[in-house]
């Protein structure tokens, strides 16, 4: 929030009355705050059109349905999981189990009583427009034409999504926990509705909290938890395979892949000037030499159209990236010509943008051959990384306050773009905050040079998935709008890497959050904190505790960052584990208040034994962080009694939700593990 105080001008402008001092200051105030807002408060304005009127028709009356589904002769995976989903979430809303026909040239009339999965015969004969310009990947229709209902979407999973979006009007449907989605149930009478749904994501890609997705347990509603959240895989998921030699079965990556496309012990003898000086990343200007740089960008072109004729367009249709995504390390060449460009563009990023430009024309040209066509990709695009060394933009801001490229050679070509992983971003503060300005600015100097830009955020410490850590301050509608605004293509967020059964420490309600805001940055992250909580805790007073629990592990959590002035790269690998952080009063008061809930939640052991096992599981799913931790730091510190009955909470918590193998660290390390250590 801009400041309108102005204690600068008061001091000032003196020899002026009171009152006329008051006045410009508060009109300069004034000014000043709608200037930096219209400047800096951006909003993504999506699309998602949800019509849904009541007919006087019924899709079930009295616990009987008269509808069919319909889905394709020859569905999609997609298709298939659309329907199944539909006819499963039917099912649990109203305990009717709808029939089901493959499509096998029916027409559309009126009168008919179906609805329609996917691209039907069905839907070619009704007259409604489909137009995948629009929908792309993941886009979805809902439409009530006659008695029918038609979903369909992009050619990835929209059709899916449109199945979510009917139960989501239709039933109040949403998913909250891997095991735990609420619907209306028991519905005996059901309205048709005239759906005119378009719903479009403001992300194109989403893939976001990926180790959470993974928390799977097994059943039916496990396996669709990914799908239901609406994100799409992983943040390498979109990105052709790039190999070690013209071979199919020689090792490939997608990322961090330079020395995979031109590996050092391959060419470094023939061709030293590809190399940086110290020999462990590339040299984007060949040393100076034309001639190598022309036959090292040739050699990355033969890699990339390589595999481009195996991962086809008709066999991988949504690989649409091509990563030229340098080594995880700060070894940049430092030549005589690459300092000369890092003088002149502020960073190698100059150099790296100028190679990659005349990469992506060549690609171009091959792709454009008559002989190509089959594997020509219209969608492709090739990135590099903007990522440690390489994360500035060669830009400049003018007076007015507008960035803009160095020269036109660093304007990344259609054909182009990066894959930004910033290291000077703080992911407990919102974009706008000023801890953040360098961050965001370097955002809005990169959006100068392309309108590809594919986010990749880091939101977690990996050295301690247990320990709470405070990203809601970035992860809400006005960080996420403001990305989606200058680049609304893909968005990762590398968090907690995949675990077994759950996640502790408040990251089941982050992912929940987040995964909302991706498809609708404009949602109220409050309100969809609010209902997470309702959902996971049922009872009032239950969430009462619950959520000062969360804000209180939330404001320690960020003291915890502040206080030792830990910036995005240092809050990542920080080591939380320190007793002086977290002291044993504090996480003994947590666990007493998850004990407390338990205790408000008594009552409904005998009121509705399912709600009472389900909450007490997301109750001590929250109290793992606090047990775990004090087990950590604190042990010797601990009474017998306290360390014995924590030890064997924990290990029947472990035991009862399968959490053997949840993840202490990127790296492993896991909870069953450490309580055998203790024995």
């Amino acid at each position: 929030m801009a400041k309108i105080a102005n204690k600068k001008l008061f001091w000032s402008i003196l020899g002026v009355s009171l009152a006329l001092i008051l006045t410009a200051s508060v009109l300069l105030g004034i000014f000043v705050f709608a200037r930096k807002e219209k400047n800096v408060k951006i909003n993504y304005e999506g699309t998602h059109i949800m019509n849904a009127s009541d007919t006087d028709k019924f899709l079930a009356e009295n616990g009987y349905s008269e509808y069919t589904v319909v889905y394709p002769e020859n569905p999609t995976s997609i298709e298939r999981s659309a329907k199944t989903e539909f006819i499963y979430l039917f099912e649990e809303a109203t305990n009717i189990k709808l029939r089901e026909i493959r499509d096998t040239g029916l027409v559309h009339n009126d009168s008919s009583k179906y609805i329609s999965i996917g691209n039907t015969e069905l839907l070619k004969s009704s007259g409604i427009k489909v137009d995948q310009d629009i929908l792309k990947d993941d886009g979805c229709r809902v439409v009530t034409k006659g008695n029918n209902i038609y979903i369909f979407g992009g050619n990835r999973n929209g059709t899916l999504y449109g199945v979510y979006d009917f139960m989501q009007i239709t039933f109040d449907f949403d998913t909250f926990y891997s095991d735990y989605f609420e619907i209306n149930r028991n519905v005996s009478d059901v309205k048709l509705k005239n759906y005119d749904v378009l719903d479009l994501p403001d992300f194109q890609f989403r893939a976001a909290s990926n180790g959470i997705l993974e928390t799977k347990t097994g059943d039916y509603d496990s396996s669709m938890y990914g799908d239901r959240f609406r994100e799409n895989g992983s943040r390498s998921t979109n990105f052709i395979p790039m190999h070690k030699s013209f071979d199919v079965n020689s090792n490939s990556k997608k990322t961090t892949n330079c020395d995979t496309i031109l590996p050092k012990n391959t060419y470094a003898s023939i061709h030293p000037d590809w190399f940086s000086d110290n020999g462990n990343q590339w040299c984007y200007t060949a040393h100076g030499n034309e001639e190598e740089l022309e036959l090292m960008i040739e050699e990355v072109c033969k890699k990339i159209e390589f595999s481009l004729q195996i991962y086809t367009p008709e066999k991988y249709p949504h690989w649409n990236l091509v990563g030229i995504l340098h080594e995880d390390n700060s070894d940049y060449c430092t030549c005589e010509t690459c300092n000369e460009s890092i003088t002149k563009y502020g960073s190698i990023t100059g150099a790296m943008i100028q190679f990659l430009n005349r990469v992506g024309e060549k690609i171009d040209a091959w792709m454009a051959k008559e002989e190509n066509q089959d594997f020509k990709r219209d969608d492709l695009r090739i990135v590099m990384f903007a990522y440690n060394f390489s994360t500035i933009a060669p830009a400049v801001k003018d007076k007015n306050g507008t960035w803009n490229p160095i020269d036109e050679s660093v304007v990344l070509n259609d054909r182009c773009g990066i894959y930004f992983a910033p290291n000077n971003i703080f992911f407990n503060y919102s974009i706008y905050d000023e801890q953040n300005q360098a961050g965001k600015e370097n955002i809005d100097a990169w959006s100068a040079l392309t309108d590809c830009i594919l986010y990749w955020v880091y939101t977690v410490n990996y050295k301690n998935f247990f320990y709470p850590v405070d990203s809601s301050n970035f992860l809400n509608s006005e960080t996420l709008s403001y990305l989606a605004a200058k680049s609304s293509r893909f968005y990762c967020n590398n968090g907690i890497m995949p675990q077994s059964g759950t996640v502790t420490a408040w990251q089941n309600l982050t992912a929940y959050v987040e995964s909302k805001l991706l498809w609708d940055t404009s949602l109220n992250e409050a309100e969809l904190m609010d209902k997470w909580f309702q959902a996971a805790f049922c009872d009032s007073e239950v969430i009462s505790i619950m959520k000062q629990l969360y804000y209180d592990m939330k404001a320690h959590a960020k003291q915890v960052f502040m206080k030792n002035g830990w910036d995005t790269s240092a809050a990542t690998g920080a080591v939380l584990a320190d007793k002086t952080l977290w002291p044993l009063a504090t996480l003994m008061q947590w666990k007493n208040s998850c004990d407390l809930a338990i205790e408000k939640l008594e009552k409904y052991k005998h009121i509705d034994k399912n709600i009472y096992d389900q909450v007490y599981k997301h109750i001590e799913i929250e109290c793992i962080s606090p047990m775990y931790i004090m087990l950590e730091l604190h042990y010797n510190n601990l009474s017998a009694t306290d360390r014995e009955e924590i030890i064997s909470r924990l290990t029947e918590d472990m035991n009862r939700y399968g959490l053997q193998k949840m993840r202490k660290t990127e790296n492993g390390g896991y909870l069953e593990d450490f309580l055998l250590g203790l024995n």
